[in-house]
């Protein structure tokens, strides 16, 4: 019966101090961004914020755009401090023979809170 409590007693401990230990949380606003349509052959400016709700340091470890039409000021091995937020810009380039096209452009990134990749779709049509 000793040896019983023992062992129920050290797996509380155990999984107690699992649930306490730190860890980053990521968190986004949405998964879809959609932007008002942009003049082809022009460029626009599309910013989102990534807040790490946790109680460790947040690193985005890669970072991807399914179009090269897409610039993102964002780097691989960002750091995000614990109840934090980090700016993301990404600028959109169109060319002149784009008009009338719609588009959605996928941003994939991936952190050190889990091993899912997130995702962000920027939605734009091309007037």
């Amino acid at each position: 019966m000793n040896k019983f409590l023992y062992t129920t007693a050290i797996l509380i401990i155990v999984s107690f101090s699992f649930c306490s230990s730190p860890k980053a949380n990521l968190k986004l606003p949405s998964s879809y961004i959609v932007q008002d349509s942009i003049e082809a052959g022009e460029s626009a400016l599309i910013s989102y914020f990534i807040h790490n709700t946790g109680n460790k340091s947040l690193i985005i470890e890669k970072y991807t755009c399914s179009c090269e039409c897409t610039f993102v000021d964002l780097k691989n091995s960002q750091v995000i401090l614990p109840n934090d937020s980090l700016e993301v810009k990404s600028k959109i380039t169109t060319t002149k023979n784009e008009k009338y096209l719609s588009r959605d452009v996928l941003c994939t990134f991936k952190a050190n809170t889990d091993s899912i990749f997130h995702r962000i779709h920027i939605k734009y049509t091309i007037k």
